[in-house]
């Protein structure tokens, strides 16, 4: 889910929250901003295998089923199980 809008740095706290759990290899469902999927967003689940920042200096994570998120997208977090 890539978007040509500038991109917004997220809060610490959130990126180290998302480090923790990448750490943990915890299984969580992420609430996503898509204005495509209405006001209750879009969401996706997995374990975080990856978070690292692009040349541009974009911020993303990367689920263990391939899907890439850049971390301005996420406005919520759920640890599944």
């Amino acid at each position: 889910m890539e978007r040509n809008d500038d991109y917004r740095p997220i809060a610490c706290d959130l990126y180290d929250r998302l480090e923790s759990i990448a750490t943990l290899r915890s299984l969580v469902r992420l609430t996503l901003k898509d204005e495509d999927a209405g006001p209750g967003g879009a969401s996706a689940e997995g374990r975080i295998a990856d978070i690292y920042t692009r040349e541009d200096k974009q911020e993303f994570l990367r689920l263990d089923g391939g899907q890439e998120i850049r971390l301005d997208r996420i406005i919520g977090i759920l640890p599944i199980g």
